[in-house]
């Protein structure tokens, strides 16, 4: 069962922007030789995933988290908590326990503001920190056992890339089915070692989803997280959908353009290539193909962005890009439908056009690639 007072989501879905409340950490570091406490023994060097014991008294440890500042910034009707951990802590600093710390304060400040929604990204997983998965973990305690004191808000922990959010969701889902938390005040050395064994456990299932990934599946996973990286260092100010319009736009334009030789290795035949002449191939209207260069309509269908893959002839890579510009978060190939066309393409020697394609899928599924307004597919 999943008692979180959170909500994971991918920062397409939900940005730190659409937030009251926007937290950044800043100052973090860890300190691979202070008071390490590790029961991953068996690497030749630190591991990423270190648990820090505690080595002072009850009071020097109130101290230091006392020495947390939050400072705050008005951006946009928003605002933005800069959260600071005290820094050269002489391995006294339990760091997992510091950085819960901040979560909670940054929770007590919000609840005192009267804030309705607050999100985090996932704090200390950067450059020298934790990795997701502990990261993770630390959000998670924290927030569970700090929200049910205070008034209600919505709560998110908001992360960017897709890969490490799938992996986060499977992490939670593992959670819920084990129905078994670590409860605890302090971190003693038997939670310290329940929790690396928690994450030693969930690996080893990792390892076996890897081993066992069909390879379109791994294939989505990558072109997924491809788009995603591509749209992080293109954006501007436009949304995922309005990029994803460009995008398509791009693909089309690039198709209508290129000589033979340049694009997709050599599979087209470069004549009188245009519009028109794609939309005649997948049995479409040309203002639908005008109004897709030059972004003038919705996100085409699933459907649609197969049918002009098909009609266009990409490749493997260039095709799953190119409908996942639709919607980066739904496996392709994903439906029986999709993974029989799929088959087709890849079994053929020389890529069959879209009224064969249609035609087959038809007499095996009853139905065709694309529906046109009265319901039918006039290349029948």
């Amino acid at each position: 069962m999943n008692n979180n007072r959170f909500t994971l989501v991918h920062s397409n879905l939900l940005s730190l922007a659409d937030t009251n409340v926007e937290v950044v950490l800043s100052g973090w570091e860890i300190n691979l030789y202070s008071n390490i406490y590790d029961r991953i023994d068996k690497y030749p060097i630190f591991p990423k995933r270190i648990i820090h014991k505690f080595s002072g008294t009850s009071q020097e440890k109130y101290e230091l988290f006392e020495k947390i500042t939050i400072s705050v910034t008005e951006i946009c009707n928003k605002q933005l908590y800069n959260v600071k951990p005290p820094m050269n802590c002489r391995g006294i600093c339990l760091k997992t326990e510091l950085l819960e710390q901040c979560y909670i304060k940054c929770l007590i400040k919000a609840h005192d503001e009267k804030v309705h929604s607050i999100g985090f990204s996932l704090l200390g997983s950067g450059s020298g920190g934790y990795d997701p998965l502990q990261a993770y973990d630390i959000a998670r305690t924290a927030i569970n056992k700090t929200a049910p004191k205070l008034r209600d808000m919505d709560i998110y922990i908001i992360v960017g890339d897709y890969y490490e959010y799938s992996k986060l969701v499977r992490f939670q889902a593992y959670l819920n089915d084990l129905n078994e938390d670590i409860s605890y005040n302090d971190y003693t050395m038997d939670v310290i070692d329940k929790k690396l064994s928690l994450y030693r456990d969930f690996d080893d299932l990792e390892s076996k989803l890897v081993l066992s990934i069909k390879e379109h599946e791994a294939n989505f996973i990558l072109v997924s997280r491809q788009i995603l990286q591509q749209y992080a260092s293109d954006n501007t100010d436009s949304s995922f959908a309005d990029y994803s319009k460009r995008m398509i736009a791009k693909t089309i334009e690039k198709w209508i353009y290129a000589m033979n030789e340049s694009y997709s290795g050599k599979k087209y035949e470069h004549k009188n290539r245009s519009a028109a002449s794609l939309a005649k191939s997948i049995d479409a209207s040309p203002s639908t193909i005008n109004k897709l260069l030059n972004e003038k309509s919705s996100l085409p269908s699933r459907d649609m962005l197969i049918s002009l893959a098909i009609g266009m002839k990409l490749d493997k890579t260039e095709r799953m890009k190119f409908i996942l510009y639709g919607d980066v978060n739904h496996m392709y190939p994903g439906s029986e439908k999709e993974k029989y066309v799929e088959s087709i393409l890849e079994s053929s020697a020389q890529m069959p056009d879209y009224l064969t394609i249609n035609r087959m899928v038809y007499y095996k599924f009853g139905e065709t690639l694309k529906r046109t307004n009265d319901g039918l597919d006039r290349t029948l």
